[in-house]
């Protein structure tokens, strides 16, 4: 008489995909990058001080996402960093003068 556990048991991990030359690759990932750039003589045309001045703001992966599991390195590193960056979102902001 043989007894069942109770605990159903999980289907097995699927295999990582191989392509032609046996080498273990990365799936399809999309990051968006975002700049703004307005140059503030428009807004104050009459000032010599803004007459050369623009501000900009940016983000590097601006909706957040993660990079991809990669044995790169056997696992020292959990990131292909010639694929992605770890750091995640990015904002940066710059005020540019000439004169």
């Amino acid at each position: 008489m043989s007894r069942r556990s109770p605990v159903a048991r999980r289907p097995p991990i699927p295999a990582p995909k191989r392509n032609k030359l046996r080498r273990l690759h990365l799936g399809d990932l999309c990051y968006v990058d975002a700049n703004l750039k307005y140059d503030l003589k428009r807004v104050a045309s009459n000032s010599p001080w803004l007459r050369n001045v623009a501000l900009e703001i940016g983000a590097v992966n601006l909706f957040d996402r993660k990079p991809q599991f990669s044995n790169l390195f056997s696992g020292a590193c959990d990131v292909d960093i010639l694929q992605a960056d770890i750091r995640g979102r990015f904002v940066y902001g710059q005020l540019d003068a000439r004169w």
